[in-house]
């Protein structure tokens, strides 16, 4: 018995216009990997653009494509870059106005950043902490 799945003989190959919506569907997507958002910026109507991202996003072309750029961004990110983004969600977070959740991210960010002891005699350590709240203080918004 042959084991080719017979629907593979009928189903037609996708035409380049298709390609060319997925293409953009997936540029969109992986900027914030929201369907929804991503179908609506390719000029999908917001009344439709939930049952279209479902559908591109189990187009086997589509998910093939999302899953190598995952592959490729993943490898790409080096540890300064992902050092980068947690301090600044730490930020964030010192920024939120729950002052526990603050106090912790405060306490997070002065050990990435190896200020959380004592300043040495030359006190760059005081140096590298007033520098750390002075940029918290202008990221925060007025």
């Amino acid at each position: 018995m042959n084991d080719v799945d017979p629907r593979i003989h009928f189903e037609p190959s996708p035409s380049q216009k298709q390609i060319a919506v997925w293409d953009l569907f997936i540029a969109e997507y992986v900027k914030d990997y929201n369907g929804v958002q991503a179908a609506i910026r390719i000029g999908f109507n917001a009344t439709y653009a939930q049952e279209y991202a479902k559908v591109f996003l189990t187009t086997p072309y589509v998910a093939k494509k999302v899953a190598d750029y995952k592959t490729e961004v993943g490898a790409a990110i080096d540890n300064d870059k992902l050092k980068q983004m947690i301090e600044q969600k730490y930020i964030e977070i010192m920024n939120c106005g729950d002052p526990k959740a603050a106090a912790a991210a405060a306490k997070q960010l002065s050990q990435m950043r190896g200020i959380d002891g004592a300043p040495d005699k030359a006190g760059d350590q005081l140096k590298a902490l007033v520098d750390a709240f002075k940029e918290v203080a202008v990221s925060t918004p007025d």
